[in-house]
């Protein structure tokens, strides 16, 4: 789409002038929150199935935000959408992005943000993209997975996690 492209245009421009994704890539994802929508019951159900009522005027549908959605992080409720990042770990810039609904899981968008022009095959997230499949098949294609690891009451890290 268009940001593909943008940000194909601005990584060109980078490596003309020395930027290269180098050392590797950092994966994350937060919340781009919108304004909350003031809907009738019935517009919300609308809405809530990816339609955007018949009724509404020009004007009224370029001020509502059919696409943004709720989540929930922490007992705090967000509305809005989702920007998965990757930035390569030596200059710290953003080379690729993914924007989805504020209600999709941060891992369904690790593959889409994995930069294959970076110098270095080494990924690093956070313990929210930790799933052992996936881990195995992506290094089994050439990357190395750096995943925090999450520990619990019945199984502690150990000191080299």
């Amino acid at each position: 789409g268009a940001s593909e492209s943008i940000f194909d245009a601005v990584n060109r421009q980078l490596a003309k002038h020395g930027y290269i994704a180098r050392g590797g890539q950092m994966i994350d994802a937060s919340f781009v929150q919108v304004p909350k929508q003031s809907l009738s019951k019935e517009e919300k159900a609308i809405v809530k199935e990816v339609a955007t009522p018949i009724d509404w005027k020009p004007a009224k549908r370029r001020q509502k935000d059919t696409d943004a959605r709720w989540t929930k992080k922490h007992s705090k409720s967000f509305f809005g959408y989702k920007l998965s990042a990757s930035a390569d770990k030596r200059y710290k810039l953003i080379r690729k992005i993914k924007v989805c609904t504020a209600s999709e899981h941060d891992t369904l968008h690790l593959e889409d943000v994995l930069d294959p022009c970076n110098t270095s095959r080494d990924v690093y997230a956070d313990k929210g993209y930790l799933n052992g499949k996936r881990e195995a098949r992506l290094t089994g294609e050439g990357w190395r997975m750096h995943i925090q690891r999450k520990g619990s009451k019945e199984k502690p890290l150990s000191e080299a996690q």
